[in-house]
């Protein structure tokens, strides 16, 4: 699970290595038989390169160590 202060990139674009600095949560409106799923996160990155803040969805992002 992708955490704050995890430094990650997105799997479309592994250039773009930072650290999670934020997690929105955000209601998924999906409805299955047992009912709705879960919150997911937009997670807010700052990149390593030019400190520009991205925001992405959870499942976009990997952990990089």
């Amino acid at each position: 699970m992708i955490k704050i202060g995890d430094r990650v990139a997105p799997f479309f674009k592994m250039s773009e290595i930072g650290i999670v600095v934020n997690m929105i949560p955000e209601k998924v409106r999906t409805w299955h038989i047992g009912g709705s799923a879960g919150h997911t996160f937009r997670v807010v990155v700052m990149l390593d390169e030019g400190k520009a803040h991205k925001e992405y969805k959870m499942s976009e992002l990997m952990r990089v160590e």
